[in-house]
C-alpha cells in the first residue's frame, strides 16, 4: 500500500512471482481490502493521503478479524521517534526508504514463517490438549454444572 505508483509497481513486480498482490493507494482502501481478503501480510507506506500507514496499522491490529496480520511499514522518516511510533501502533517491522528489496523479501518470509509456526503450534495444542468444558443447560437438573471432557 503506497500512494506512489512507482513504488507499488516495484514491490508488486518483485513479489508477484510468489504472491498474489493486492494494491491500495491509501489506508482507507487498504483497510477495505484487508477486511475483504484477509491477506497474509501487509506492506504499507507511512505517509499516505486519507488514512496514513500508522492509523491504518492501528485499525488493522485492533480489529479481531485482522489483528494477526503482520504489517511492515515503509517510510522516508528515519528518526528514532518515527520508528518508535510505528512500533507503538503495532507494526511488526519498520523499514526506511530507500530500502533493499532483498531485505524486504527476507523480512516478509521470516514474518510469514513465524506466523505459520505459531498457527501450527496453537492448532496442535488445541487438538491435543482439550480443556475442561462446562455446560449449563436450562431446565435440566441432569446437565447442570456437569463436566464434559
Amino acid at each position: 500500500m503506497d500512494d506512489n505508483t512507482d513504488i507499488r509497481f516495484f514491490i508488486r513486480s518483485n513479489f508477484e512471482p510468489d504472491f498474489k498482490v493486492l494494491e491500495a493507494t491509501n489506508g482507507k482502501e487498504g483497510l477495505s481490502l484487508a477486511f475483504k481478503y484477509l491477506p497474509d501480510i501487509v506492506i504499507s507506506d507511512v505517509l499516505m493521503p486519507v488514512v496514513d500507514g500508522k492509523e491504518f496499522c492501528k485499525k488493522l491490529k485492533k480489529d479481531e478479524r485482522t489483528s494477526h496480520i503482520p504489517v511492515i511499514l515503509l517510510t522516508a522518516l528515519s528518526s528514532q521517534t518515527s520508528k518508535m511510533e510505528g512500533t507503538i501502533v503495532g507494526a511488526d517491522d519498520y523499514i526506511t526508504k530507500p530500502f533493499d528489496i532483498i531485505l524486504l523479501k527476507t523480512k516478509v518470509e521470516n514474518l510469514l514463517m513465524l506466523r505459520n509456526m505459531l498457527r501450527e503450534k496453537y492448532s496442535e495444542e488445541m487438538l491435543l490438549k482439550p480443556k475442561i468444558l462446562l455446560l449449563k443447560i436450562r431446565n435440566s437438573d441432569f446437565f447442570k454444572s456437569h463436566r464434559f471432557y
